[in-house]
């Protein structure tokens, strides 16, 4: 035990109270409850060493590109709307990487948008090739209904 406790617990061994303790020094411009720019800590912690970092409570912060990955995948479904939709996922992607976050509508509004882009290629190329033939058959036939192969050709 130390000369202190032994003494009563907070009297020296001439039986004084020991002196009370002041608190630090403030920051200028800083008042006392006022913790701006300083990390929690516990009592009895010595400053410059981190606390635990303070979770505030309410929602989780919010990802600034959701909402554009969102309508991305909307739009991805839209043949027409397809190359905005691609455009407008990757923006989305692209803000939420910036804020450190993922964004799941993003890439799959991505990916659907090309695949969409790819299908309305492909389609465009199929019905433009079908078109072209049956100008190509009705030019050789002429005006009327004709029989071919099995297939009824209507010019007109």
């Amino acid at each position: 035990m130390s000369q202190y406790q032994e003494n009563g617990g907070g009297q020296d061994p001439e039986g004084r109270g020991t002196p009370p303790q002041q608190p630090p020094p403030l920051p200028p411009g800083e008042y006392p409850g006022q913790t701006a720019g300083r990390e929690p800590g516990y009592p009895g912690q010595q400053p410059g060493q981190p606390g635990y970092p303070v979770q505030p409570y309410g929602q989780p912060p919010q990802n600034p590109g959701m909402v554009l990955g969102v309508v991305g995948l909307v739009l991805a479904f839209f043949p027409v709307a397809n190359i905005a939709g691609l455009i407008v996922s990757i923006l989305g992607l692209r803000k939420s990487r910036r804020a450190n976050m993922g964004n799941i509508p993003a890439v799959i509004g991505i990916v659907l948008s090309i695949l969409s882009i790819l299908g309305t290629i492909i389609f465009g190329i199929f019905f433009f090739t079908v078109i072209a033939h049956l100008v190509e058959v009705c030019n050789d036939l002429g005006p009327g209904e004709h029989f071919v192969d099995g297939v009824t050709y209507t010019c007109g």
